[in-house]
């Protein structure tokens, strides 16, 4: 019974090593037509951070949408004040600022409601 649970064990573990995801995605969300960092989002990018220094060898990309309703905006600066903005506090949580990729994703999908389109995902590795 001992032999067999020395021998059971290390693949039991080597299988969840297996089974976890390569990557994990984190979705900080703004006020409309601001660029600015709340309580709840700056919670959000140090658990970004947190998983990303936990998995160094994994890629960064921070990708920024907007609202298209909002009016009297100049979405793409908008977006990539926005993308800006949580990548500096990715490296103020300790993030290599090297490892981190922007890009601007746009203008959502029509499913997503107005809140859910002013964000920007982190996304560490490949979910």
């Amino acid at each position: 019974m001992r032999r067999a649970l020395l021998i059971a064990l290390p693949l039991l573990m080597a299988s969840c090593a297996l089974l976890e995801p390569s990557g994990r995605r984190f979705a900080v969300f703004f006020s409309n037509e601001s660029a600015v960092l709340d309580d709840g989002a700056r919670q959000v990018l140090a658990g970004a951070a947190d998983y990303a220094r936990a998995h160094p060898d994994r890629a960064i990309t921070v990708e920024g949408f907007a609202d298209p309703t909002t009016p009297g905006t100049d979405t793409g600066l908008l977006i990539s004040t926005r993308v800006a903005e949580v990548a500096k506090g990715l490296v103020a949580n300790g993030v290599v600022q090297s490892q981190i990729n922007r890009e601007s994703g746009g203008t959502p999908k029509p499913a997503l409601n107005r809140q859910e389109s002013r964000r920007v995902v982190v996304t560490v590795g490949n979910p």
